[in-house]
């Protein structure tokens, strides 16, 4: 059975646990259900994403 210093389940915040992780030289699993990068990354809810269109019709108003 392989053994490891470290395992994260999910892939939206806990990758940057397995980056310190690796960093230390420590060894890591991630387990995901899905494509890693959690539900934010990939299926768009990042709110910021959200206030790109607005932005992008006010600036073009601006040039009219």
């Amino acid at each position: 059975m392989k053994t490891f210093d470290i395992i994260v389940i999910g892939s939206g915040a806990g990758l940057m646990v397995i980056e310190a992780a690796l960093s230390a030289g420590m060894s890591c699993a991630i387990i995901e259900k899905s494509k890693f990068g959690g539900t934010c990354l990939t299926k768009g809810c990042i709110p910021s994403k959200m206030l790109v269109y607005p932005a992008d019709l006010v600036r073009e108003s601006e040039k009219a």
